[in-house]
């Protein structure tokens, strides 16, 4: 039981961890690197103490195939350097069976915040730019940026819900 109760509070531990890295990418478009460090640190303990046996194998080929691909983002300059450390840690804890879902959860919720923010930017840029409609432009133009930590986050609750429903404690 003991077991169980250590496994709980890791995947808690790393659900905060990956609140307030929305927390800080909303208030300062930063995720400081400490926040994906103790969520990656965190991952082997939930493995040892787990009720149910983690591929964690696969679990880490899966995040080293996210973090390459985020470089490319990054790269690219369509993802933060935050993002694609913290994106890469929680796809540790997703591995390949949760990866496709939390991809989806991010994706749809990166595609919500999008559109508040460029709506929020619109409206402040309309009066100067002479309507919404150009206000929204103004908006993409100026390449606002999103606080794509937050999408993460949101898509990260289905890989947490996961692990705690792995051990009964919903029923």
């Amino acid at each position: 039981m003991w077991i169980t109760s250590i496994f709980l509070v890791t995947v808690l531990a790393a659900l905060l961890c990956t609140l307030y890295a929305a927390y800080t990418d909303l208030r300062k478009y930063t995720i400081p690197n400490y926040i994906s460090l103790i969520i990656i640190a965190l991952y082997p303990v939930a493995v040892l103490t787990s009720s149910v046996e983690i591929d964690w194998l696969f679990a880490l080929l899966t995040a080293g195939i996210t973090f390459v691909v985020g470089f490319l983002l990054f790269a690219g300059g369509y993802f933060g350097g935050g993002d694609v450390k913290l994106i890469t840690g929680l796809s540790l804890w997703a591995g390949p069976a949760l990866i496709a879902s939390f991809l989806v959860s991010v994706v749809l919720a990166g595609g919500v915040l999008v559109i508040i923010i460029l709506a929020r930017e619109a409206a402040k840029q309309s009066e100067e730019a002479g309507g919404l409609i150009r206000g929204a432009k103004a908006a993409i133009r100026a390449r606002t940026p999103v606080p794509y930590g937050v999408a993460i986050a949101f898509g990260s609750i289905t890989v947490f819900f996961h692990h705690v429903n792995s051990t009964g404690f919903f029923g």
